[in-house]
């Protein structure tokens, strides 16, 4: 049975992303799974099933973007896309009902 050799780089602090793109960021620091389908993270490597996927969790675990998403609705910062997105649409269901007396 044949496995994949991988190493992953275990850092527990938020990694310097040199300026880079999530996309950039994507490019290099996660590989296609050989044995399974998806991806593999090489910082740490966890197996996720989608590139996007993959990118969100580089994004919140590894390359946290400081203040990167603003919230049209509330004004919050949040620090990567799928935060922001889940955050988005709490604001958009609550910020429609009025809570006056």
């Amino acid at each position: 049975m044949g496995h994949q050799s991988f190493s992953p780089i275990f850092d527990p602090l938020p990694l310097d992303n040199k300026g880079m793109s999530i996309e950039e960021l994507a490019s290099e620091y996660l590989k296609k799974a050989a044995t399974c389908s998806g991806y593999i993270c090489s910082v740490c490597g966890k197996r996720v099933r989608d590139r996007y996927a993959a990118q969100d969790h580089l994004e919140c675990q590894h390359f946290p973007s400081h203040e990167r998403y603003t919230c049209e609705i509330c004004g919050k910062k949040l620090h990567a896309r799928k935060l922001y997105k889940g955050h988005k649409n709490y604001c958009q269901k609550y910020s429609s009902h009025s809570f006056s007396v």
